[in-house]
């Protein structure tokens, strides 16, 4: 009887099995060749937000590159970790610092003796900063100025979830020499030479290769 269940069971396997054949060949036709096409949803032009190849900068437009460096320029101005080995490396004048790379010698110096002693104060205290960019317009006045509106929120107090945190609001003024291209090699106001490609392998700031630099920075009266 067992034999028989079993062999009756087998039977009905096969008309099963040869009509998924049938709407497997139905559904997939290898004689059209159909070619499936990937796509992917890309929220940006930026390469950390999107798959494939980076945008280049005329895909990004005249502006867009020049604003990104701004922005990255005036983050690493301003912000502050609660960690004392990151403010010792931007303080220091090497290939380490892309602060240093992109600015004058006058920029980097203001920025070590007057602004870095409160980001170092602050860093001690495990306290947090972050930059945001608000506005960025090019002066009608006056070649290679560009004004800066951004806001610096503070976190006075770590792992405090219940703490607000304070939001100032400046604006700075910016004299910055650009050319929309990368520097193969880069010199450094002690005049030493370092190629490109040796700061994109050692991992430091990609914004330190582009031909940007800036020459004048101070607080913009309107």
């Amino acid at each position: 009887m067992k034999k028989t269940t079993v062999f009756l069971f087998g039977l009905l396997l096969i008309p099963i099995m040869l009509a998924s054949l049938l709407v497997t060949g139905v559904i997939f036709n290898t004689g059209k060749k159909i070619d499936v096409e990937t796509y992917f949803f890309q929220p940006s032009n930026t390469p950390l937000e999107r798959p494939g190849v980076p945008a280049s900068p005329k895909d990004l437009g005249k502006n867009a590159l020049l604003n990104m460096l701004i922005s990255r320029y005036v983050t690493e101005y301003f912000y502050v970790i609660p960690d004392l080995s990151n403010v010792e490396a931007r303080l220091k004048p090497n290939a380490n610092s892309s602060l240093y790379l992109t600015s004058g010698k006058a920029v980097f110096e203001h920025w070590v003796q007057n602004i870095a002693p409160q980001i170092q104060e602050m860093a001690e205290q495990k306290m947090l900063r972050l930059v945001a960019i608000e506005s960025i317009e090019k002066d009608p006045n006056a070649n290679d100025y560009w004004i800066v509106s951004y806001s610096l929120t503070t976190w006075n107090s770590p792992n405090n979830f219940v703490e607000k945190p304070t939001t100032v609001r400046d604006t700075i003024y910016m004299n910055i020499q650009y050319e929309p291209d990368i520097r193969l090699t880069i010199t450094t106001n002690a005049r030493e030479k370092i190629s490109a490609e040796t700061i994109l392998e050692s991992g430091q700031d990609p914004a330190s290769v582009f031909k940007f630099r800036v020459r004048n920075i101070s607080t913009y009266n309107q």
